[in-house]
């Protein structure tokens, strides 16, 4: 798939390494060896074979790509599919993740000196932000360590790096992230293999881990943000989640947290959910998102009416169009005590099973959250 310049311009500031488009013979030589290579000779076996664009064979699947299946491990079939061109706006490590501007250094997720010094005059607003990093960053960890899919690398039809992800089963073992230490791009007919650099992999890899998790987020993550932005204690939310009346107007930071449920501006992706904070003190409305980075979109926190009119197409919801924190959570756990049998009986090998199925996996997962988080905020890590 050929790139207009502008598209090469991209490319070569996402990935921070040169692009040659079409390149002769002589020019071919110049090519840094230590950033890309051209695949004019043999590619790596398994991944272009032959007959094009092939699912990479077994042994390179698990031992670089994949997962290294154990007798007990099973997957569903493909649940979704991630692009890299969907993916390289996230992977730059050298943009701020509150402006989208250029910084200096490459931390992950971090912000540039402008918004940095902004911030450090707007108390509110860095701590929203603080702790909106500190939550993502545990479902990062969260993710990892309750991983039980499998991720596979291919080439698409245009002989670009693609990744598969296979939902897995929750009550097996649990298996280990791979890592992803390279990327292939087609330029105007030229495929170009990109090693990536350690902060590169950590982009890609949460783009990857935050596929298809916006709804599981809405599932065990409302307890978790009223302990953290209302000032509820977790263990004393016996309340509907998102009301808050257990915390004190002086301890909160935000006044309400809400569920959106909207149609994104984006080509690959029919839903989405994010949450909108309204703030306590100020009033101002941010969008919050922890699953933003599959759709490409690198930040976590946006005005609220920038990120309006940038991403949303339509949205729909029960109450002014949204919904109160913990919603979501209340209609899945209805749903699965009242159809999941039904639907297992009518065909345990239906779509509809599987999603009444994947619904219970992640109720079950919510019950650790509790000490999940207590493990986090103690040792940064669990």
């Amino acid at each position: 798939m050929a790139a207009s310049q502008d598209e090469q311009d991209v490319i070569s500031c996402m990935l921070k390494l040169p692009i040659e488009v079409n390149p002769s013979e002589d020019e071919g030589e110049d090519v840094d060896e230590s950033n890309n290579r051209q695949q004019s000779e043999e590619p790596r076996e398994g991944v272009n074979g032959p007959q094009g664009p092939q699912p990479l064979d077994e042994a390179e699947a698990t031992s670089e790509f994949s997962h290294e299946l154990s007798d007990e491990q099973t997957y569903y079939d493909v649940f979704i599919s991630v692009g890299i061109r969907q993916a390289l706006p996230v992977m730059n490590p050298y943009i701020c993740i509150w402006c989208t501007g250029n910084k200096e250094d490459d931390t992950i997720n971090g912000l540039c000196d402008s918004c940095k010094s902004r911030m450090r005059k707007d108390e509110e607003e860095q701590e929203l932000f603080d702790k909106a990093i500190d939550v993502f960053n545990f479902t990062i960890a969260s993710r990892r360590v309750r991983f039980y899919d499998k991720i596979e690398h291919i080439l698409d039809e245009h002989g670009e790096s693609r990744f598969l992800i296979y939902k897995g089963d929750h009550n097996k073992a649990r298996v280990q992230v791979p890592g992803l230490d390279f990327v292939i791009l087609n330029e105007a007919g030229v495929q170009t293999e990109y090693t990536l650099s350690e902060a590169q992999q950590e982009l890609l890899m949460q783009c990857l881990l935050t596929s298809r998790q916006c709804h599981c987020q809405m599932i065990f993550l409302p307890d978790l943000l009223n302990q953290e932005f209302h000032g509820s204690p977790m263990e004393d939310l016996d309340l509907p989640p998102g009301h808050g009346d257990v915390a004190s107007e002086a301890s909160r930071l935000v006044d309400s947290i809400r569920e959106v449920f909207f149609t994104p501006k984006h080509e690959t992706c029919g839903s989405h959910y994010i949450y909108k904070f309204e703030m306590s003190r100020s009033k101002r409305q941010y969008a919050v998102s922890f699953s933003d980075k599959q759709l490409g979109w690198p930040q976590i926190v946006r005005p609220w009416e920038e990120y309006y009119h940038e991403r949303i197409e339509d949205v729909t919801g029960t109450r002014n169009d949204v919904n109160d924190l913990g919603d979501k959570r209340e209609v899945t756990e209805r749903c699965v005590e009242t159809d999941l049998e039904r639907v297992r009986e009518e065909d345990p090998f239906s779509d509809e099973y599987f999603k009444h199925l994947e619904m219970q996996m992640y109720l079950d997962d919510s019950q650790w959250i509790t000490d999940d988080w207590k493990k986090w905020k103690e040792n940064g890590k669990l």
